[in-house]
């Protein structure tokens, strides 16, 4: 199966990186003792998500992650520009949408990340382990084959 960004549009590669849509939830476990509890199940949310080669696992903000009613299950520190950092690992669904199917990761490990617009996820190695990534600079076009 293929994911593509569709015809180039000009710069936009450079200037945005490949970003696609996924949806991130609250997991079986969650769902089910936020309604035995009465509380709100939370919906899904579909998030903009950079394919990040440099990211060894894939990051969800922590907004949406707190949206979710998710908790950390433990800290890890994760080495960025400016050295090692600790960040939440929370446990999610994290879906891939294809149309009227979807590439589904259940119970994923996700570390939480506070980033910048426009960007709400990260899809790092760990989730593209099992993909073909084509990016293709002179054309503007990346593809995602699994």
């Amino acid at each position: 199966m293929l994911i593509s960004n569709g015809p180039p549009t000009g710069t936009q590669l450079v200037q945005r990186g490949a970003v696609m849509q996924v949806q991130v939830g609250a997991p079986l476990a969650v769902r089910q003792a936020l309604q035995a509890a009465g509380k709100p199940v939370p919906q899904p949310q579909v998030l903009s998500a950079l394919i990040d080669t440099g990211a060894t696992v894939c990051g969800v903000s922590y907004t949406v992650l707190q949206a979710l009613g998710v908790q950390p299950t433990r800290t890890i520190a994760i080495n960025g520009v400016s050295g090692p950092n600790p960040h939440g690992v929370f446990v999610v669904d994290f879906n891939v949408p294809l149309g009227a199917q979807s590439l589904k990761s259940a119970n994923r490990e996700v570390v939480g990340f506070n980033l910048g617009a426009p960007y709400q996820a990260l899809i790092g190695r760990d989730f593209l382990a099992g993909m073909m990534l084509v990016y293709h600079g002179p054309t503007g076009t990346w593809t995602l084959a699994f």
